[in-house]
This record gives structure tokens, sequence and C-alpha cells, in this order.
């Protein structure tokens, strides 16, 4: 990341704005604290998380959510009902 940071890119592109990128180059130029940067970037992860599960709901709403634990038994089930 100290490398990434040397370089000077703008602080546009795409990977200068990659979750936890700005929080860890504002740490290590010591605007914040390394905690308060990955606070950041924790919660920049979870808000995109939460904007793709939001668009993807949208894009298929007859799609049925099955929680990770349930989803084998789901599975074999619908394949036993065909």
């Amino acid at each position: 990341m100290k490398a990434l940071a040397a370089r000077g890119l703008d602080p546009a592109l795409p990977a200068m704005r990659a979750h936890g990128v700005p929080g860890i180059i504002r740490a290590l130029n010591g605007d914040i604290s390394m905690e308060e940067a990955i606070e950041k970037g924790k919660a920049d992860t979870r808000a995109y998380s939460k904007r793709q599960h939001t668009w993807f709901r949208h894009q298929a709403p007859d799609f049925i959510w099955v929680k990770p634990e349930e989803a084998e038994v789901w599975v074999r089930y619908k394949l036993s009902c065909s």
C-alpha cells in the first residue's frame, strides 16, 4: 500500500477508490489512525454489499433467498420434487 500511495496517483482513479484504499492512504499520511482506516474500510464494504443486494433484489424479484446453512437441504428438496 505504501508503494501505491508513493506513486501519487489521482485519487479519482478506480484503484485509488477501492475498498479500504483511501482510508489506509490517509492513515499512512498520518491523517487518521490505522484503526479508523480499518473501520472506514469495513463500513465501505458493508455499504457496497448492501447496494449490491438491493440492486440484485430488484433485478430478480422472484428469486428465492435461502440462508447458506439451509441451501443444501433446500436444493435436495427441490430436486426431489422434480
